[in-house]
């Protein structure tokens, strides 16, 4: 078994890659091609204590494994990442173990090149502002996407801890020179200007409203992932031109989906897989005006689809931990 940590796991791979082995994934979990169980979420000792685990097996893309992820919110306060996360793959040959990667950087690498593919589908293709609700360790990962498929010329910033905020932009902005950032003292404040929005909060209340959105805007909601949490407003879900998800059985549990479905605002029918939306090459918006929607919990065959990319490629050039279990 060849074990990978997470520095070599992020020289092994780019987010321009990422996207584009996204994209096929949402294609093959779409089209049936991928098994793809929902994820067993267990809530530990408090709401705010989580373990996922998230199996795949990716049929035409050669790849079985398991995700097994923790999240700590307290974490941060610590110095390390709220969400861990590791993966172990499979020969689909014979089922035997054959590598152990660092998930953490992993999940933030794959919520970020799955906004990324919606984002290039759906955003206007000249658009250039960007606004980022929720400073956590997934937004780095958010910024890096969409600067990948836009020309992102302004970001605005909102967190609910200034501070948060503040060190936000002053390391992204060291990476990042020839962006303009923002630091907005509310959402609406952040949402009014912006063409392209990314939510990773775990707030219980709406913090995107459609009315506070810039006529036109797209919107990637990435932080709910239960019942408990709500980052878009039902008048949202109600009004969006096209309401996109990565997968929709694994979306209509959290509340961004399972409310405005539990109201009757909308229906499981107004709600299109990603990959089917590209598959069939579907249209965004029947005018510029239009609000598009994406909303993501993460599919397991992201994770895979990457971890087998990287474990192809430290093979080739001779990196990682080959040991005997």
């Amino acid at each position: 078994m060849l074990i990978l940590n997470q520095n070599e796991v992020k020289k092994l791979i780019t987010m321009k890659e990422a996207i584009d082995i996204n994209e096929d994934v949402y294609i093959s979990f779409s089209t049936g091609e991928s098994t793809v169980p929902l994820r067993t979420n267990m809530e530990l000792d408090t709401t705010e204590h989580y373990s996922l685990i998230m199996p795949s097996f990716l049929n035409d893309m050669g790849g079985l494994g398991v995700k097994v992820v923790t999240i700590f919110p307290e974490n941060v306060e610590k110095g390390i990442p709220a969400t861990q996360a590791v993966i172990m793959l499979f020969d689909t040959n014979n089922g035997v173990p054959i590598a152990l990667l660092d998930g953490t950087y992993i999940t933030g690498l794959r919520t970020g090149s799955g906004t990324g593919v919606a984002t290039n589908h759906l955003a206007h293709k000249d658009a250039s502002t960007l606004a980022i609700i929720g400073t956590g360790g997934m937004a780095p990962g958010q910024l890096e996407a969409v600067a990948a498929v836009r020309d992102i010329k302004k970001v605005y910033v909102y967190n609910r801890t200034k501070q948060k905020a503040e060190k936000f932009i002053k390391d992204m902005q060291g990476i990042y020179v020839n962006m303009n950032f923002e630091l907005k003292e509310t959402p609406k404040e952040a949402l009014e200007d912006a063409e392209i929005v990314v939510t990773t909060t775990a707030t219980d209340k709406p913090i995107v409203k459609y009315e506070w959105l810039k006529s036109g805007a797209h919107v990637n909601a990435i932080g709910s992932f239960n019942k408990y949490i709500q980052e878009v407003d039902e008048e949202l879900m109600k009004k969006a031109a096209i309401r996109t998800v990565d997968g929709i059985d694994a979306t209509s549990v959290t509340g961004d989906i399972a409310i405005p479905l539990e109201k009757n605002i909308i229906k499981r029918e107004d709600l299109i897989e990603i990959g089917t939306f590209i598959h069939e090459g579907m249209k965004a918006r029947n005018k510029d005006s239009d609000i598009t929607f994406f909303k993501s919990v993460g599919l397991s065959s992201q994770d895979i689809a990457v971890a087998v990319k990287i474990l192809e490629k430290a093979k080739e050039k001779g990196i990682g931990q080959e040991v005997k279990l």
